[in-house]
């Protein structure tokens, strides 16, 4: 039979420990958790929306999935998968950040495109809103609707080609 032997003093620094320690762990997460709180606090009063000024032109280049466009002071040209469109006028921001425009809306196909071929275009109407730098917009045709679409400004367009 092992008899274990019984430091009194290793006892008491166990018992001491073990009722210090849950303190010390409550407090550690009660300590994070402020933290946290004040740092999520900060953040959000510093990381108001940023709306463009109203009448402010729309320029630059915004990417997303399954959409690109490129806006200028005349218009705008947009990609998206197996498609393509025009924005046929300057486009300005409206309130709240807001914007329509007129423009084309032309379908694509797969294979290449052919010498004088005339592409199947229609009609599109194109609202968005654009808040810090992400711009949400959707594309009104005759008989449907795309979108919405979600671009970040300057970021690369994810589109995929019809092949």
């Amino acid at each position: 039979m092992i008899t274990q032997r019984i430091d009194p003093l290793h006892s008491r620094k166990e018992a001491a420990m073990a009722r210090v320690l849950p303190r010390s762990r409550v407090f550690l997460k009660t300590e994070s958790l402020m933290f946290s709180f004040a740092l999520l606090g900060t953040a959000a009063c510093s990381s108001g929306v940023v709306v463009p000024p109203e009448g402010s032109l729309l320029t630059r280049s915004w990417g997303g999935t399954h959409i690109g466009i490129t806006f200028t002071e005349s218009g705008g040209a947009i990609e998206y998968d197996c498609a393509r469109g025009t924005i046929n006028e300057p486009v300005r921001i409206g309130s709240n950040g807001s914007f329509v425009a007129s423009g084309f809306h032309f379908r694509g196909h797969g294979g290449p495109v052919r010498i004088n071929e005339i592409s199947d275009s229609v009609t599109a109407r194109y609202s968005g809103t654009v808040h810090n730098n992400v711009m949400s917009i959707l594309v009104r045709l005759p008989a449907d609707s795309l979108g919405p679409y979600s671009l970040v400004q300057d970021a690369s367009p994810r589109v995929f080609r019809c092949l």
